[in-house]
């Protein structure tokens, strides 16, 4: 564990170090794991395995950045400032805005993959379905500064571009939605029969609660909860993935059934939220606690 911890907190150092330090410290880093390396070559059995693991946690960082920076960063760097004809697909369903709609949606701009953008038009977005494609005039501006301000909501999200379309907007339906939108369409068919069934505060809590979706909280309600103490429950989390678990623990008693039917629904549940990192670090540890003897050797709470 202490291995695996100062391999991560190396690599972290390194992405931080990349991410808001000057130029020249990708060449410190670099110097850095090569002397790491080398120190490790004359040093005794156990500084040698510490320098080596810093030495990987660092190369491992920069590696990682870089390829970042290649894959998302780099690509729509000239696109800053421009103005142009798009055509992006849509990823999402599109949210009510200030001055119409907004969504995020996918950008090709001649890397090896799509980049990720924020898409804001008029209310005809909200008609849209993900995997629909539309080609709009648009002006391109970076995601990273905002009125000359710094700010980080989106690059958070992998977006570094933000398109504000001009004009008409043209749509092209993708008409079946594609499986890998199907959890998004599970999602937006949850929020729909919550809205048939609840009216009011009870609507908006009930939809943050099974759905994840908490955009319409407003600074009343928000208070309210805080008050309370229960904001946390409506940010899903591994709480929501362990009750449903259980639930498929108590419907199936079978251990092997059980794993069989419930992990595939924990992920469908957990594409269909979003993937946010509390959920899908419960998605990867619940598997983890149903087989104790092969991964931690011991008995735990999930097993029968």
């Amino acid at each position: 564990m202490r291995w695996l911890a100062l391999f991560c907190f190396s690599a972290s150092a390194a992405i931080i170090a990349l991410q808001y330090g000057p130029a020249w410290v990708v060449l410190f880093l670099v110097a850095v794991s090569t002397g790491g390396l080398l120190y490790a070559l004359y040093q005794k059995k156990r500084r040698r395995m510490a320098a080596l693991v810093l030495a990987s946690g660092v190369a491992f960082g920069v590696f990682y950045q870089t390829l970042y920076d290649f894959l998302w960063v780099d690509p729509v760097r000239p696109l800053v400032g421009t103005e142009q004809v798009v055509t992006v697909t849509l990823s999402d369903y599109a949210q009510e805005h200030t001055y119409g709609a907004k969504v995020t949606a996918l950008l090709d701009v001649g890397a090896p993959r799509p980049v990720k953008v924020q898409l804001y038009g008029d209310e005809t977005l909200l008609s849209c379905a993900p995997g629909d494609r539309v080609t709009t005039n648009a002006s391109l501006r970076s995601a990273q500064m905002i009125h000359e301000k710094k700010v980080t909501s989106f690059t958070a999200k992998g977006m570094h571009l933000l398109l504000y379309a001009k004009g008409d907007m043209s749509i092209e339906p993708v008409g079946r939605p594609a499986l890998a939108y199907l959890p998004l369409s599970f999602n937006r068919l949850l929020q729909e029969k919550i809205a048939q069934l609840y009216e009011g505060d009870a609507r908006i809590l009930m939809t943050a609660l099974l759905t994840g979706t908490r955009t319409e909280f407003d600074d009343t309600l928000y208070s309210q909860l805080s008050e309370t103490g229960v904001t946390h429950v409506t940010a899903v989390s591994g709480m929501h993935c362990a009750f449903l678990f259980g639930m498929v623990r108590l419907l199936v008693k079978n251990r092997r059934k059980a794993a069989l039917v419930g992990i595939p629904l924990l992920f469908f549940f957990m594409l269909m939220v979003g993937a946010a990192p509390s959920v899908t670090r419960a998605c990867i540890m619940i598997p983890y606690c149903l087989q104790p003897r092969c991964c931690i050797g011991k008995t735990t709470a999930l097993q029968p």
